[in-house]
Order: structure tokens, then C-alpha cells, then sequence
């Protein structure tokens, strides 16, 4: 189709064929990430090119107002929608347990699922309601994840339930004196696995895991990256005695937000940008070149000094 001119008054423009005008607009909104919102504006169609940028990746953290928005739209628009555009869900511990569940059952074809939000004893797991066969990131608590009915030994990670599971992040792992235990066994056995995280981790909860880690690497040779978050002094000082910290594999945080703020971390994602596993991966290549591991700072330790 040519390109037509069209008069009115004084001003000329040009009538673009849709096809071209919306690849121009999605062009542009891919090329420059946060544009979307704003040329969202420009008419209703637009919008509606728009909305699969708006909405490819949803983070809902502080401020409140800004999740109370979200839900009026997520109330207000048909399950399809959201099953269809979001591909990247990442709730904070700010939401609650009963707007995770509506969420993560929705977005149905999410690739990531991130997902802090504290369990309750009355509510089932979220491992039932999760797009599991898309899934290829996920981080969350096990009580989040199986609930507080979990049984060692009946619950766990099946193959068959993660076929496409690369990245995995367990959120305050369980501790001392607890009925809930890391399937390691599973997790090893999770086909797509590379990347494992662990954090944030305790000297006075999390001390046994040390040996148990560099076992897990020795078993499962197929995991690239193994993250172990954590700041606590005396933890970091007995992981450094350990094999683990010194295999190439292996990368220390201080936070999993390090680089960057926490505030700043979740906008970064927000637009496409680098989350912990993007940071972990250049330490990781640091290291590899430095040949010797590195020991990062927590961020507020860095600012005293």
C-alpha cells in the first residue's frame, strides 16, 4: 500500500498502512524500554499494541498505591488477558498470600515466577497453580511453594513438573529445627537445571548446609552456577573455609539485589534489566578470568567506607 497524503486546514501528515505503523510503534517501544506507557497514550489502538509490553513483565513491590492499581486492573479485565501477556511475574512480600494465588493461577504463561510472599497454614502451596511446564525461572520459600502440609519424602521437585526449569532460587531456605527439608535429590534431578540460589543465609540456621552444598556440586555436574547470598560475618567467614567458595561454580552476594539498591533493583527489572542472575553470571566470568573467587561487600558496608 503507498503512502498517501492527507490535508486538513494547514497540516499534512501521512496515513501509514497499519501494519507499518504498528511495527513502527512496536519497534520503538522494543528499542526504548518505559516508552511504552506514553505512547500507550497516543490512541486506543495503540494501546492496545502496547499492553503486551505493558504488561510482558509485572513487578509489584513498594509503593502500596501502585498494587492496589494493578489489582483494580487485574479485578477488572478477563483472566485470558493476563494469561496471554504476562511472561515475567515478580510479587514482593508487600503482596498478599490471597492476591498471589489469583495472580500466579492467571498468568499462565509466565516463564518467570518470583514470588515472596509469606505462607499461611490454612492456604494450600502455590506448586499446584503454577504454569509449571513453561516455567523456566522460579524463586520462592518452600512453605510458600508446597505449603505448610509439605511431607519429605511425598513432596518435591519431579521432573516431569519442571521439564524447562533453568534457573532456581530458594528463598530463606529452611533452618535448624525444622519439618521442612531441601529435596536435594529433586532438585538434581531437574532436567534443564543450570542455576541454583540460596539465600539469604544465617550462621545460627543455615550452617549445616555448607557441606551439604559442595556435595550437591560434586553430584550435580551439570549446574553452572550455584549463588549463595548471604552477609552475615560468621556464616561468610566459615564459607570461605569451605571447598565450596572456591569452586568456579560457585558465586558469594552480599545481597541479591547487588549491585544496586533494592528500590532500584525491581525498577531495573521492570524495564528488561539485569536481576540476580544476570549480576551472578558476571561474577561468575570475573572470577573465571581472576582465577580466585571474589569477596563482595554488602552495600551499606561499602558506603561507610
Amino acid at each position: 500500500m503507498a503512502l498517501e497524503k492527507a490535508h486538513s486546514g494547514q497540516i499534512t501528515y501521512l496515513c501509514l498502512p497499519y501494519d507499518l505503523e504498528r511495527d513502527i510503534f512496536e519497534l520503538t517501544a522494543q528499542t526504548f524500554p518505559g516508552t511504552a506507557v506514553k505512547l500507550a497514550l497516543v490512541s486506543s489502538y495503540v494501546q492496545r499494541w502496547m499492553e503486551m509490553f505493558l504488561y510482558k513483565i509485572v513487578v509489584l513491590d513498594a509503593p502500596f498505591n501502585s498494587i492496589q492499581l494493578f489489582l483494580r486492573t487485574f479485578h477488572s479485565r478477563p483472566r485470558a488477558f493476563f494469561a496471554e501477556y504476562v511472561k515475567h511475574l515478580y510479587l514482593t512480600s508487600i503482596v498478599g498470600i490471597t492476591e498471589a494465588h489469583e495472580l500466579v493461577s492467571a498468568c499462565e504463561s509466565a516463564q518467570t515466577v518470583s514470588c515472596w510472599v509469606d505462607a499461611r497454614p490454612q492456604l494450600r502451596g502455590l506448586h499446584s497453580i503454577l504454569p509449571t511446564r513453561n516455567l523456566r525461572r522460579l524463586s520462592m520459600k518452600l512453605e510458600t511453594l508446597w505449603g505448610y502440609s509439605y511431607k519429605s519424602g511425598e513432596d518435591g521437585f519431579r521432573p516431569e513438573d519442571y521439564p524447562q526449569l533453568t534457573h532456581l532460587e530458594l528463598v530463606n531456605p529452611p533452618g535448624y529445627n525444622t519439618i521442612m527439608n531441601l529435596d536435594w535429590e529433586g532438585i538434581c534431578r531437574l532436567p534443564a537445571l543450570t542455576h541454583l540460589a540460596l539465600g539469604h543465609l544465617w550462621a545460627h540456621n543455615h550452617m549445616y548446609l555448607l557441606p551439604v552444598m559442595e556435595e550437591f556440586l560434586r553430584q550435580c555436574q551439570k549446574l553452572q552456577v550455584l549463588v549463595v547470598v548471604a552477609h552475615d560475618a560468621d556464616f561468610v567467614s566459615a564459607f570461605r573455609a569451605e571447598g565450596t567458595f572456591k569452586n568456579p561454580r560457585t558465586v558469594l552476594l552480599p545481597e541479591f539485589h547487588w549491585p544496586t539498591t533494592h528500590t532500584d533493583y525491581w525498577a531495573n527489572l521492570r524495564k528488561g534489566g539485569p536481576g540476580i542472575w544476570e549480576n551472578a553470571e558476571k561474577m561468575r566470568n570475573k572470577q573465571e578470568q581472576d582465577q580466585q573467587p571474589c569477596l563482595l561487600q554488602p552495600l551499606h558496608v561499602a558506603s561507610i567506607n
